[in-house]
């Protein structure tokens, strides 16, 4: 019994050994696998700057339009002639003059991106399971979530993003 024991232990042995997985397809499996991690991690690089370009590009518009509206008005006050060039109205039939609130054009209420959105609803989701999951520091565990959700958040956005645009 205890010669049957060694020679059935001795046959695992040299199965297992044989057995061994570094075969070439193996190998391969694994490149691969490196390879794809390296791709989702400049796809999410582009994605990160494509945001970034996006926000400077809206801030250029919206410095473009505030910029426009201020020749707009300083072009119509340019245009009333004399004493009124300080700012008041003149009333042709009448010999009196009435102050004239300067009143910046009404701007276009801009939307929140998607981007915006998703890591706003990200960093509150992610605050609130990181305070429920880390129970010793709630406020550590908070921050945490929050920072990753926010993260996740912006991310998921950038994704909706991108979708809406093809």
């Amino acid at each position: 019994m205890k010669k049957l024991l060694i020679l059935f232990t001795a046959m695992f042995y040299l199965a297992a050994c044989q057995n061994k997985s570094n075969s070439e397809a193996d190998i391969q499996l694994a490149k691969q696998a490196v390879i794809d991690s390296m791709k989702m991690q400049s796809q999410l690089q582009a994605t990160k700057q494509a945001v970034i370009d996006s926000m400077k590009n809206q801030a250029l518009i919206q410095q473009e339009s505030s910029e426009k509206a201020i020749t707009e008005q300083a072009s119509t006050s340019s245009k009333v002639t004399g004493a009124n060039a300080v700012g008041y109205k003149s009333d042709e039939k009448a010999a009196t003059s009435t102050p004239v609130a300067n009143t910046p054009a009404k701007a276009k209420k801009k939307k929140m991106s998607t981007v915006a959105k998703g890591a706003i609803i990200g960093a509150g989701v992610g605050a609130v399971t990181g305070a429920i999951v880390n129970k010793r520091n709630r406020g550590a565990g908070a921050v945490i979530g929050g920072v990753l959700g926010a993260g996740a958040g912006a991310a998921t956005g950038a994704i909706i993003d991108k979708k809406k645009q093809n």
